[in-house]
């Protein structure tokens, strides 16, 4: 009530997050997530950034095992990278939870983003450049 919200109304979008309910393979009700219009906005705002030749697609996120080192360089154009880090740490925290680390990663790198960082931001937006079809999230009732 204190919403106005009812289950007839459907619920669509909320705070850039949209939701679709949907039936799983075993007729179960389930909801699904999706950020296409974040995933895509972040895309497109590397893309029109990036200097150094196309955007690579990626398997995954961030290299396995790999922390990147603080860079002693001048900073490279910090603002828009904060600006694009900033988009992809919304994102993860509403649906993508296999891509925390990474994330978490790119962002110690806030103040002073180097060459290692850029690459490693670009790894990032080609993982979600080549799996933005497959960026969800599935809410079901637990079992019981």
């Amino acid at each position: 009530k204190r919403f106005g919200y009812t289950d007839k109304d459907g619920f669509k979008k909320h705070l850039g997050v949209w939701y679709e309910e949907q039936e799983d393979k075993n007729k179960n009700k389930c909801i699904i997530a999706t950020m296409k219009d974040t995933v895509q906005n972040i895309i497109a705002t590397f893309e029109n950034h990036y200097t150094r030749g196309q955007l690579q697609e990626s398997n995954t996120p961030g290299k396995p095992g790999n922390t990147m080192a603080k860079n002693e360089e001048p900073a490279i154009d910090a603002e828009k990278y904060r600006k694009i880090v900033g988009k992809i740490m919304y994102l993860v925290c509403k649906l993508m939870p296999e891509a925390a680390n990474a994330a978490r990663d790119l962002a110690r790198h806030f103040t002073n983003p180097g060459p290692e960082q850029w690459k490693e931001l670009a790894r990032f937006v080609g993982y979600l450049k080549k799996h933005q079809d497959d960026i969800k999230l599935t809410i079901r009732k637990p079992r019981t």
